[in-house]
């Protein structure tokens, strides 16, 4: 049998386990459908131009996809804060061509503009140093300085609010695990540093009259005071193949009766350029999604991480950042279609 045959019989192969463990019961109770059938475009380290962009959009359109939920991190053209911008950075008009062309499609653009965790590319520059946690450890916004905090992403939000009509705005919040490292904020609960600075951030997103969403992990850690979280906030509850109360017990968010999204994962960790756990995200899909109907999550988002938000750093003197190299690389998406194919059958 030669490659191409055994490709072919390896991806029938796994189409045919992904449906036998993917399709109900004849006799089941009809799950509830998600208002959100979203997919994740991650513009870190790999960038798709923007011809490939619509044709993804369009795929997905077909496939009765009707949101795409991207991050640009420092490919989003900003003109106040253009120094974050790299040399693949899309143009303005590049942006409005791919909301317009999706808004044409059926499907809305929702941007994620990190403002707490997973800030590497804004505050490797001296300009925003000032907000860091740790100032050797770029990754994270100190959470006691909000009004510092405020002044700098009201500008950035805004900038990429003006260039999406979506009423959602995702500002990330994920994997925020410097929470209490300086010495002021080691003398505060973990919980209320996040509690206080997800506020403040709610708050500046509202001012622009959108709804904010965030990830739902550190959360879910740090529960103690999640009341006080703003009653219309949005939480994606990421799972890309574990127990649902990996984080922390879901049941502290889902008694709130907060609105929910799912997350699954079309490339994730450990997975990089040589090694893809197919079975293990179809599984993924199998399990999660029927949980997440079940518990009457609105939306479900399938992610696609291009890296794994982990970098090495090439410094010059005085510390100062020259280049960040991510420390996992994965396969293009192109080589990923039977996933995707996968999750806009499961979704739907």
């Amino acid at each position: 049998m030669n490659h191409t045959l055994r490709s072919i019989y390896k991806s029938l192969l796994l189409v045919s386990v992904f449906l036998c463990l993917c399709v109900p019961a004849r006799s089941a109770a009809p799950p509830s459908d998600f208002k959100v059938r979203a997919f994740y475009l991650d513009c870190r380290t790999q960038v798709m131009t923007v011809s490939a962009i619509k044709e993804l959009a369009s795929d997905l359109s077909k496939k009765e996809i009707n949101t795409l939920l991207i991050e640009y991190e420092a490919t989003f053209p900003f003109q106040k804060h253009a120094t974050l911008c790299n040399q693949l950075a899309f143009s303005r008009s590049e942006v409005q061509d791919i909301v317009s062309y999706c808004t044409s499609l059926g499907i809305e653009v929702i941007p994620l503009q990190n403002c707490f965790g997973h800030c590497e590319y804004i505050l490797r520059h001296d300009r925003y140093a000032h907000l860091r946690e740790d100032s050797k450890e770029v990754s994270q916004v100190c959470p006691l300085k909000i009004e510092e905090a405020k002044k700098v992403f009201r500008e950035i939000f805004r900038e990429v609010a003006e260039l999406h009509p979506s009423p959602y705005f995702h500002i990330g919040a994920d994997e925020t695990y410097l929470l209490g490292s300086c010495a002021q904020c080691s003398q505060v609960n973990k919980s209320r540093l996040f509690v206080d600075y997800i506020k403040a951030m709610c708050e500046v997103v509202k001012e622009m009259g959108k709804k904010p969403i965030i990830w739902a992990d550190i959360i879910l850690m740090h529960p103690e005071a999640v009341q006080e979280l703003p009653k219309d906030l949005i939480y994606v509850d990421w799972n890309y193949g574990w127990e649902p109360d990996r984080f922390g017990k879901l049941d502290n968010l889902l008694k709130l009766g907060v609105k929910m999204w799912g997350a699954a994962s079309l490339r994730s960790a450990p997975d990089n350029t040589y090694l893809t756990q197919w079975m293990k995200h179809f599984n993924n899909l199998a399990t999660f999604l029927p949980f997440a109907r079940a518990h009457g999550y609105e939306g479900m988002i399938e992610t696609s991480w291009s890296t794994s938000g982990t970098y090495g750093f090439h410094y010059d003197n005085g510390w100062e950042i020259i280049s960040m190299q991510p420390i996992r690389q994965v396969y293009p998406m192109s080589g990923f279609q039977l996933l995707i194919d996968a999750y806009c059958e499961a979704v739907n």
